[in-house]
């Protein structure tokens, strides 16, 4: 949607919020592995990301919202090596 020259930004914003609230509710769980220190800070800052991203979609600023997913985007990684459960469980 961020891509399109002129956004949706009504489905934008309906998806950000609800990326924002569930993002900031990954943080209250245990992770599946690792330290909870890390899990703590990793998902809070991936929550204030996803915070960010809504913030941008409800003020319809699309550099904002590109910069926002992209900071998305680039911490999955960090995450995932320190916390996902690879194979089968």
């Amino acid at each position: 949607e961020l891509a399109a020259e002129d956004p949706e930004w009504t489905t934008i914003k309906t998806q950000s919020a609800e990326y924002a609230k569930l993002s900031a509710e990954l943080g209250q769980h245990d992770p599946p592995r690792g330290s909870k220190e890390s899990w703590e800070k990793l998902t809070a800052a991936y929550s204030e990301s996803a915070a960010s991203l809504k913030t941008a979609a409800d003020a319809e600023d699309k550099t904002a919202a590109l910069a926002a997913h992209t900071t998305i985007a680039g911490s999955c990684m960090a995450c995932h090596r320190e916390h996902r459960m690879m194979g089968p469980p």
